[in-house]
């Protein structure tokens, strides 16, 4: 992954992608880098453009679990803990 945000993410470009809505689990990993193939989560995005480097991809719908793993994503990026009291991060 190189940057998601609550309603985009970019990944490294792997190749073609077709248009309109393309389904995707993505997966958290540990910060050993080992992927929790059990703790996926199902979500489809429209790619909104590609480069030779990376594909942005906007999600159509998100869930609260997937949200969460996108805020766990960030912080663990910035250095910073995700929990808050109040909803439970």
């Amino acid at each position: 992954m190189v940057g998601a945000s609550l309603d985009t993410i970019r990944l490294q470009n792997l190749g073609e992608l077709p248009r309109g809505n393309v389904a995707l689990t993505i997966y958290p990993a540990t910060d050993d880098g080992e992927i929790l193939i059990d703790q996926g989560i199902a979500i489809v995005a429209i790619v909104r453009s590609k480069n030779e480097y990376a594909i942005r991809l906007t999600f159509k719908h998100t869930t609260y679990p997937f949200s969460k793993m996108i805020i766990r994503f960030l912080s663990a990026r910035q250095g910073i803990e995700p929990y808050h009291v109040k909803i439970g991060l």
